[in-house]
């Protein structure tokens, strides 16, 4: 059952989606897997609600936030980006924000806060753009996605949906994919696939499906966690359905299906990057969930029909383990991927005819779930699968050779972002570092501790000069719930000159 909320809903406003147009199935197939392409299937097209005619939703104060201090402005010549999908605004986990602050307070022992929202557990991260900030998390038995005012935290809308969140390993399941926004509009895929196209402005939901009953997609251990890929005139999706519905694209408008990339590996917890390989767009898609035999690997997928031009396995032989961290594309045509479970990092290489060469692998860059970063020939990320055992590495990514390994952080598994000149590491039980890494070692500029919660796997999200993140559960020391915090990261008007937060 879906309930939408919002303050305006006046139905004799709504006018005719003038703009849709279904523009019918497009052929999709398996290229190099030897099947012959055809026409897909939409097991349910969805319903379309025409876009509202009304005012936009202006942000109102709600019980759950708590709004601390305005922003510092920020400088006039500051560079600024939206962050609306889970891997930033290049799909790197970096952007080129500017104008950031070079010495944290001293005398504080956080950076203080701007607001925080108290909100259920999930590990989707919010994404932003322009006046808008979506975050989707569990509400007691509901799965909540709210849009908020990223300056001030009030709340524009919410939509909230009846789920059976179910566990695993003895971990309750929340939401694991990040929304993503384009346009006016944010897509998002809860923990039970239930996947809906939700007009930002207004906060109406334009379409809705379920996926795991129309494609009979399995569980997964933990929900489903791949987050959506807006390309072109489609929504990708890594769903690993029935029938070998590996990869499916779905029409940014309508929400109908496009094409069904075939393939029998399943849904992962990775994120699909679009990528340019000798001149052709291509969809890069870590595939590989709960399956039994365990199977997975690297896609290079063709956007525009859903041909797959390559697949590489790279999954251990262990039920219990999937692929999460995404394919991290190395310029021009290499791309690396890793998994924690045996195999760790393998560098694969795209041939002009787009078949994969594996030019090294090594078992010692094994990422759990957080993406490397890869910064002037060099690959920067942690290694391991517990928290203890965890180490920031950095590899040099032509030939696979390990620089360093750094275990003095304890940052656990920990995410990088790299932002005006800088490295930002969120570390798992609420730290934040300020790095200076270069391939000859690691240099702590500054850190802080915003909070005492274990698990704080989500990554950390910037924009216009303002630090989200995401305290997936209570602070052990403070008790405090859940929360969405905001810093304020704004530089005066003339900082120091910055120095390079990676390779300097």
């Amino acid at each position: 059952m879906l309930k939408i909320t919002a303050r305006t809903m006046t139905k004799s406003l709504l006018i005719p989606l003038a703009t849709l147009v279904i523009t019918g199935a497009v052929i999709g197939g398996t290229g190099a897997q030897g099947a012959s392409p055809g026409a897909p299937e939409d097991p349910a097209p969805p319903k379309v609600r025409p876009l509202p005619d009304a005012a936009p939703l202006e942000p109102e104060d709600f019980e759950r936030l708590t709004f601390h201090r305005a922003a510092a402005p920020l400088a006039a010549a500051a560079k600024t980006a939206d962050w609306p999908h889970l891997l930033g605004p290049s799909f790197n986990f970096s952007t080129p924000e500017s104008h950031l602050l070079e010495e944290w307070p001293a005398d504080d022992a956080s950076l203080s806060p701007v607001w925080e929202v108290e909100r259920g557990p999930g590990y989707a991260a919010p994404v932003i753009s322009g006046r808008f900030l979506v975050h989707i998390f569990r509400h007691q038995e509901k799965e909540l996605v709210e849009c908020l005012n990223p300056e001030n935290g009030k709340r524009y809308w919410f939509v909230e949906t009846e789920v059976d969140h179910g566990q695993s390993f003895g971990v309750e399941d929340s939401a694991r994919a990040s929304p993503t926004i384009k346009g006016d509009f944010v897509y998002t895929v809860g923990v039970a696939s239930h996947f809906q196209c939700i007009h930002l402005p207004s906060g109406e939901v334009i379409w809705k499906r379920d996926l795991q009953s129309e494609f009979k997609t399995p569980r997964g251990f933990f929900g489903k966690g791949g987050s959506p890929l807006v390309h072109g005139e489609s929504v990708i999706l890594n769903l690993g359905g029935e029938q070998d519905a590996c990869v499916v694209a779905f029409d940014k408008r309508s929400g109908v299906v496009r094409w069904i990339a075939r393939h029998s590996w399943g849904g992962s917890y990775a994120s699909p990057v679009p990528a340019v390989l000798h001149g052709e767009e291509r969809i890069l898609v870590f595939a590989g969930g709960q399956s039994r035999p365990p199977h997975g690997g690297l896609l290079c997928i063709n956007p525009a029909n859903g041909a797959i031009d390559s697949s590489v396995p790279w999954r251990p032989d262990l039920y219990a383990s999937v692929n999460a961290a995404s394919p991290v594309l190395v310029h021009p045509d290499r791309v690396f991927i890793t998994e924690a479970y045996g195999n760790g990092g393998a560098m694969i290489r795209f041939n002009p005819d787009l078949s994969a060469t594996t030019e090294w692998t090594s078992p010692q860059f094994s990422s759990q779930f957080s993406t490397p970063i890869f910064h002037k020939a060099h690959l920067y990320g942690f290694d391991g699968q517990s928290d203890a055992g965890t180490a920031l590495v950095c590899f040099e990514a032509r030939t696979g050779r390990e620089l360093w390994r750094h275990q003095d952080l304890n940052a656990g598994r920990g995410n990088l972002l790299r932002a005006g000149g800088h490295i930002y590491c969120a570390g798992e039980h609420g730290e934040l570092f300020k790095l200076l890494l270069s391939p000859a070692g690691v240099r702590v500029l500054d850190s802080t501790r915003l909070f005492h919660a274990p698990e704080t796997f989500t990554p950390p999200v910037l924009s216009r000069g303002l630090l989200y993140v995401v305290q997936s559960n209570p602070d052990i020391k403070a008790g405090t719930p859940p929360r969405l915090l905001c810093y304020d990261l704004r530089a005066p008007e003339d900082p120091k000159p910055e120095a390079s937060g990676a390779d300097r």
